[in-house]
């Protein structure tokens, strides 16, 4: 509660109002919530990667890593899916296997879907 006191020169100290106090009290308790919060997030962080590890799993970084991937697919998706209607069909995948020069016409794209 340092901000409370006055620490000018020749002037006397003043008690704190009770809203001084007030306010005092709760920056002091913002403060504190936000090291606890923090000291929590990191410790959650640690026991991921601590049993990522006695586990044998993939890290922390990996699993972030393949969320990415995922929203990377899905956006891919949405773009393939020119009806909106949640599947990719032969048609909707013509133009871009000629762009890539993976497939020229509807059959060739059935032949690779099917493979």
């Amino acid at each position: 509660m340092l901000d409370l006191l006055d620490l000018s020169i020749g002037k006397s100290k003043r008690e704190p109002t009770a809203d001084e106090k007030l306010a005092a009290l709760s920056r002091d308790t913002r403060r504190r919530k936000k090291i606890l919060q923090d000291a929590w997030a990191e410790s959650q962080r640690i026991d991921t990667v601590k049993h990522a590890k006695i586990h044998g799993l993939v890290g922390y970084e990996m699993l972030r890593r393949k969320d990415e991937q995922k929203r990377d697919v899905e956006e891919w998706f949405r773009t393939l899916d020119v009806t909106r209607d949640g599947s990719v069909d032969a048609r909707e995948l013509i133009e871009p296997m000629a762009i890539l020069g993976v497939a020229r016409d509807r059959a060739a794209v059935e032949r690779l879907a099917n493979a």
